[in-house]
């Protein structure tokens, strides 16, 4: 990908985010509720550069190009009720625990569990979410592009809600998944096999490097906010 096509996709990408949080702040929950016109909503300035496909979901006559994938979509026709269920999952926190003690939890091997505290529990239970959430969209593939960055922000919105990620994380984390996407690719496979440990570890060291970038751009924002005193 070239330079200029990664600086208008990160623009779009930092102002989709704009728009979601703007949206969720208006409504004033303390829990992430979104309706089902949430990613159709976030979608079109993610896509602004190809209006034709942006802020809509993908059609039987579109052409799919899915790369490293291990998966077949489902079909066109049932891609709003399969959005509409996640999205219910995500509204849904009742339905989490079950969710990450099933896919999750119960596939750790007991001695590792020994050294994780209950906190930490906590937040790997978040992590999961997140994660599972990001990988059931990329298997629906709503969109005919902007799949990886749609799921990438919602799975920010999640770890948003749960005090673990802010607005700088999605552009960070898209920069970072870039910069090594076999990595991350491979760990969507494993996904592909109910396999989510791969993808939670991956995050924690995604989120770890994102924090990292976070407090050297605080930084630098400080430092030009003082010289310009």
């Amino acid at each position: 990908m070239n330079k200029k096509v990664v600086v208008v996709e990160t623009k779009n990408l930092i102002r989709a985010v704009g728009i979601a949080l703007e949206y969720l702040k208006r409504i004033e929950s303390k829990k992430l509720q979104i309706p089902g016109s949430f990613l159709l909503m976030i979608h079109k300035p993610l896509l602004a550069n190809k209006p034709k496909d942006a802020g809509r979901y993908r059609a039987a006559t579109d052409q799919l190009s899915i790369g490293g994938a291990t998966f077949t979509p489902c079909e066109s026709a049932f891609v709003n009720y399969r959005v509409v269920d996640l999205i219910d999952l995500i509204n849904n926190k009742r339905k989490w625990k079950k969710l990450y003690e099933d896919n999750f939890l119960n596939k750790i091997p007991p001695k590792n569990l020994e050294s994780i505290n209950d906190r930490n529990l906590d937040v790997i239970k978040l992590i999961f979410v997140s994660w599972y959430v990001h990988h059931a969209l990329t298997q629906i593939h709503p969109f005919t592009d902007g799949n990886g960055r749609i799921s990438r922000l919602l799975m920010c919105l999640i770890l948003k809600y749960g005090g673990i990620s802010n607005e700088s994380f999605p552009p960070i984390i898209n920069y970072l998944i870039n910069k090594d996407k076999s990595k991350y690719l491979n760990c969507l496979n494993d996904a592909d096999k109910n396999n989510y440990i791969t993808g939670v570890e991956y995050m924690i060291e995604i989120l770890n490097k994102s924090y990292i970038e976070t407090s050297k751009m605080m930084k630098v924002l400080a430092k030009i906010g003082n010289d310009k005193k």
